[in-house]
């Protein structure tokens, strides 16, 4: 069961911290473009 299966995220940061953000709340199941 994911955390934050709901949830949709839209990642549109060009910078290192900005992706690290992304890849966390996809590991806790959010989908990220």
């Amino acid at each position: 069961m994911d955390i934050l299966s709901d949830i949709k995220v839209l990642e549109v940061a060009n910078s290192l911290s900005g992706a690290f953000c992304a890849k966390l709340l996809a590991d806790q199941g959010a989908n990220t473009v």
